[in-house]
């Protein structure tokens, strides 16, 4: 287990102008559900930590490109990923974000970047259109690599050389390149990215998953460099959390709150 992020509450306040000056963001971002929750204190508290623990792996074996994953859609996977990059950049790393969700981006449209230019762009031969967008915090900044327009083949473009190349430049420019990818079941397209990344790390969302599906996502990390799993929408104490989060054999859902 890497880490644990909070319960989010239902809804988070706007962001007043004075916040969003402090944290650096600029104002189109300031009114983002997906950048209001990650730079929400305690959100913020618990991806440093994880950021930490991540920095400590990398003393031992060194994965610069990580794939960031879940089971299922909706369990937090993209937040993390940028929350997480965001913590790095904080801690002095030189961060790429890449979001690799070629069927349904949540980075893309949480962000209102246009979909015109991005990875699936880049992958398909157009070489001005991969570009990096630069996310500015101020003091810190984040560059990332939105989906780009839907392709007819995303699993076709993941699998090719152009991807393992795109990695490898980006793992010389940047200390951590970290990949959002689609969830695991029922597709290939994060099994593939996992591939060609030096480690994966599972995002399971307390309230969503069930024990089967766990079990499913596992089973499918099993050929691949699992760095570990992170645990969202925590609402106990830590020791408790622990253990409530661990399969519990039924196949029923493990009860939590809501997650960011």
């Amino acid at each position: 287990l890497l880490g644990m992020l909070p319960r989010r509450p239902t809804s988070l306040p706007p962001l007043r102008r004075s916040e969003a000056e402090a944290a650096g963001l600029h104002p189109e971002l300031a009114d983002s559900e997906l950048m209001k929750t990650v730079i929400w204190p305690q959100f913020r508290d618990s991806l440093d930590l994880i950021a930490n623990t991540l920095q400590l792996l990398q003393t031992r074996a060194p994965s610069k490109a990580i794939a960031i994953t879940s089971a299922l859609p909706g369990e937090g996977k993209t937040t993390l990923t940028l929350g997480l990059a965001f913590s790095l950049a904080r801690m002095g790393q030189r961060v790429l974000v890449i979001d690799a969700d070629l069927r349904r981006s949540g980075i893309q449209a949480g962000l209102g970047l246009a979909a015109e230019q991005g990875l699936s762009g880049l992958l398909m031969g157009g070489s001005t259109q991969g570009r990096p967008h630069r996310l500015d915090f101020g003091t810190v900044f984040v560059d990332v690599l939105p989906a780009g327009p839907t392709p007819e083949d995303p699993i076709s473009l993941l699998s090719s050389p152009r991807f393992q190349q795109l990695l490898t430049r980006g793992k010389e420019r940047y200390d951590l390149v970290l990949v959002d990818t689609p969830p695991l079941i029922g597709m290939a397209d994060a099994l593939k990215v996992g591939a060609v990344c030096d480690s994966t790390v599972l995002v399971t969302r307390l309230d969503r998953i069930t024990q089967s599906q766990l079990n499913e996502a596992m089973a499918l990390l099993t050929h691949l460099n699992m760095m570990g799993l992170i645990a969202n929408g925590a609402r106990q104490s830590p020791s408790r959390y622990v253990y409530d989060a661990l399969p519990n054999g039924d196949g029923q859902r493990i009860p939590a709150g809501t997650s960011a």
